[in-house]
């Protein structure tokens, strides 16, 4: 008779753990305001009171149609009864008195099975920021807070540094390079400078004369093209006196233009070796040449 009223005892007692193990929890909601408005840190409270040994695994990327949610923790608040509160913080992004619809809720019992309850439905008046109409705003969600971590911080400040020293020197070199040319708009100008430069690099001291007269020669071309709008570059001696004799009216005669470039056909001669005293007379006579034509 002991034997069967212990067995009695053994079987009821499982059978109530097994009970107080396979229980629904007791979910209860509420809100920390009856109406809100939109944009507004709502805090939505779930007491969820879990079977004997469970525990709560909550997911942090539930959705709340109609809402954003901000944040979600969670605390076991008791141990028995096995209590969590979990407190979702959302802000609506919709006016009216908007729904709360039920959203799961995972948690693991004493199996080591994943289990999942699910919330009551709740409702929620939410006012708009621009007057008393609920419905003058749809769908405008709020802004979200960022962080940004101390060494992206710096890192972004540094790149911003940087492009901004870039831009100050790209304006400076632009700014640069527009003085400069600046400074030379006028052939005549620049030619006479050019000759100048000529006489500085020691051409003539080296008695270097090939050089120095096709040099001469070229910044003559230059500032005949540029002055009458045609390639003298390309011309022969004889072409180009041909073109200048249609230009050049008074300031120059045509014997004068003839013997002057003739200088430049010799300086091609290997036996044409023109003294320091003759180049730097051709020099000169270029210069009265260019400020004639």
């Amino acid at each position: 008779m002991k034997k069967i009223l212990l067995a009695s005892l053994i079987i009821s007692l499982s059978v109530l753990n097994v009970f107080a193990a396979s229980k629904d929890p007791v979910v209860n909601v509420s809100l920390d305001r009856e109406n809100a408005y939109i944009g507004d840190i709502i805090k939505y409270i779930v007491i969820a009171e879990l079977p004997e040994a469970s525990y709560l695994t909550v997911n942090k990327n539930i959705i709340f149609e109609n809402f954003e949610t901000v944040n979600i923790s969670a605390e076991r608040i008791s141990a028995e009864p096995n209590v969590y509160k979990i407190i979702f913080e959302l802000a609506a992004y919709k006016t009216g008195i908007l729904k709360l619809e039920p959203v799961g809720i995972a948690y693991v019992n004493t199996a080591g099975n994943r289990k999942m309850f699910f919330t009551p439905p709740s409702k929620i008046l939410i006012n708009s920021v621009l007057n008393a109409n609920p419905q003058d705003i749809k769908d405008i969600k709020p802004l979200k807070k960022m962080s940004i971590k101390p060494e992206y911080a710096a890192g972004l400040g540094l790149i911003f540094t940087v492009l901004v020293i870039l831009i100050v020197l790209s304006v400076k070199h632009v700014i640069k390079k527009t003085k400069k040319a600046a400074v030379i708009v006028d052939p005549q100008t620049e030619a006479l400078v050019n000759l100048d430069n000529l006489l500085e690099s020691g051409a003539i001291k080296n008695g270097d004369a090939r050089f120095f007269y096709y040099r001469a020669a070229e910044i003559l071309r230059i500032y005949i093209s540029k002055k009458y709008n045609f390639n003298a570059m390309e011309m022969t001696s004889t072409e180009l006196l041909k073109k200048l004799e249609n230009i050049v009216f008074v300031s120059l005669t045509r014997k004068e233009m003839k013997e002057y470039l003739k200088i430049f056909d010799l300086a091609r001669y290997a036996r044409f070796k023109p003294s320091e005293d003759d180049m730097t007379a051709s020099l000169e006579k270029t210069k009265e040449f260019i400020r004639k034509l």
